[in-house]
C-alpha cells in the first residue's frame, strides 16, 4: 500500500511539474519574447510606422548612456530611430539573449 501511494505521489508531482512547463506563465514569457523579436525587426528593417502597433503614444526612453537624449513619445522615438539609423546604410540587430522571467 505504502509502495503504490508513493508511486500515486511520483506521477502526480511528475504531472504537476510538466503541467508547471506548459503553463500560462511559461507561454506568456515565450509571447513576450517574440513580441520583443518581431519590434526588432521592425526597428532593423527601418519600418518605423509600424511600432503604432508596439509602442503606447506616451513612451518615455529611459538610457542611461545618453541621458540628454530625451524621447518622451512615440513620435520622438521615431525621429530619434531615424537620426540615429540613417548613417547606418545596413543596419544589423542580433537578439543574443532574453529573459522574460521575474524581474530581469
Amino acid at each position: 500500500m505504502t509502495r503504490r501511494w508513493l508511486l500515486g505521489s511520483v506521477v502526480i508531482v511528475g504531472f504537476v511539474v510538466v503541467l508547471g512547463c506548459i503553463c500560462e506563465p511559461c507561454d506568456e514569457g515565450k509571447k513576450n519574447k517574440e513580441l520583443v523579436a518581431e519590434v526588432f525587426a521592425v526597428v532593423e528593417a527601418g519600418y518605423f510606422d509600424k511600432l503604432d502597433q508596439f509602442i503606447a503614444e506616451d513612451f518615455v526612453r529611459h538610457c542611461q548612456a545618453t541621458p540628454d537624449a530625451q524621447v518622451t513619445s512615440l513620435g520622438e522615438l521615431k525621429e530619434f530611430l531615424t537620426r540615429n539609423l540613417e548613417p547606418v546604410s545596413d543596419p544589423k540587430m542580433e537578439l543574443h539573449r532574453m529573459v522574460p522571467e521575474d524581474d530581469l
